[in-house]
């Protein structure tokens, strides 16, 4: 086995396994490095916005797919048997939500609107919290790109 060349020049320790040469040699043109001041936060912020809306769209009809099958499975409650289909989909459409939610998040901080970040600042205002963590919690909801 021949070891391995790191990019910095240092000899690092092969792999173990049958496969491991084959699994090195399949990924040796396929990886690329990207230093972040090669990154323009335009498309950054395009690409961020992008998987946004498509998360909110996948996950919205996923969910709605989930809650949707909640009642068929709850039919196999009269069972004596514990209701696994019915928890299963009830766990996914949490999950979906979950996920909904923060894809909305991530559609909220990649926007360019400041009517969303004005009403997000005021919904937390009320929020209970003491001072001290509302004064971090606002600093943290800050636009960053402004």
């Amino acid at each position: 086995m021949v070891p391995l060349v790191g990019s910095s020049g240092l000899n690092t320790e092969p792999l173990e396994g049958p496969y491991s040469a084959l699994f090195v040699s399949s990924i040796g043109s396929h990886c690329y490095a990207v230093s972040i001041c090669s990154l323009n936060p335009r498309f950054v912020r395009r690409r961020l916005r992008h998987i946004a809306m498509r998360g909110c769209a996948v996950h919205r009809r996923f969910l709605y797919g989930s809650v949707s099958l909640l009642p068929a499975t709850s039919v196999f409650s009269i069972l004596p048997l514990p209701n696994v289909p019915f928890f299963w989909v009830l766990f996914r459409a949490y999950s979906h939500w979950r996920a909904l939610k923060g894809s909305e998040r991530l559609m909220l901080l990649v926007s360019d609107n400041s009517k969303s970040w004005s009403s997000l600042n005021s919904t937390k205002k009320g929020s209970g919290h003491g001072d001290d963590l509302n004064t971090s919690y606002e600093d943290a909801l800050s636009p960053p790109w402004v």
